[in-house]
């Protein structure tokens, strides 16, 4: 039951890291993981949203769990984020929770395509089918996809030639620290060499 207590740590921490640290985050997205269903109330509420308006364009709020707002509820929210310019990403989708009417109803700036439908794409012909389904979709209504879980170059390949807009995984970096300052040499490469096939 510490869940809407979770929420609120989370958007506080990373404002503040945000903020301490801005040297990491010139023209960087910062996605900030949400759990839908406790949303902040109040003066909780309030204090956030300040803090966000000083960062239009800047921050991604990122539903990760399997509750579901109501639709009151998503008006309102998305109402205040259109107001303050911070996006919306669907996280795990693909996964149990995250499906077609998620992605209708939330109407996320990106998608992140989970890592179960990542993991090994190169050598299922389904996964890639419906992985290649999400991005035509998402390309004709103004979604940018990320790729969750990507571990091997393979994937990495497989992904991009896929069309995705956007890398996460271990491939291209592990958790730090600190935010990395731009991409691994190796990884630009092969982007490079993909998007010339």
């Amino acid at each position: 039951n510490r869940l809407y207590d979770v929420e609120k740590a989370t958007f506080k921490n990373v404002l503040d890291f945000y903020e301490n640290h801005a040297e990491f985050f010139a023209d960087k997205k910062v996605f900030i993981n949400s759990l839908p269903a406790h949303q902040l109330q109040g003066s909780d509420e309030s204090a956030v949203l300040q803090r966000l308006e000083r960062h239009p364009d800047c921050i991604v709020g990122e539903y990760t769990e399997g509750s579901e707002l109501e639709d009151s509820a998503l008006l309102k929210r998305n109402e205040e984020y259109n107001a303050l310019h911070v996006e919306l990403a669907l996280d795990d989708y693909g996964s149990g929770y995250s499906n077609v009417n998620n992605l209708l109803r939330y109407t996320p700036r990106y998608v992140k395509i989970d890592q179960m439908l990542i993991s090994g794409i190169q050598n299922d012909a389904q996964r890639r089918h419906f992985v290649k389904s999400i991005i035509d979709y998402a390309g004709k209504n103004n979604i940018l996809v990320l790729a969750e879980g990507v571990e091997t170059m393979e994937e990495l390949r497989t992904v991009i030639s896929l069309g995705v807009d956007l890398i996460q995984g271990f491939y291209t970096a592990r958790p730090a620290l600190e935010p990395m300052k731009e991409i691994p040499e190796d990884c630009e490469a092969m982007r490079q060499i993909i998007e010339r096939d």
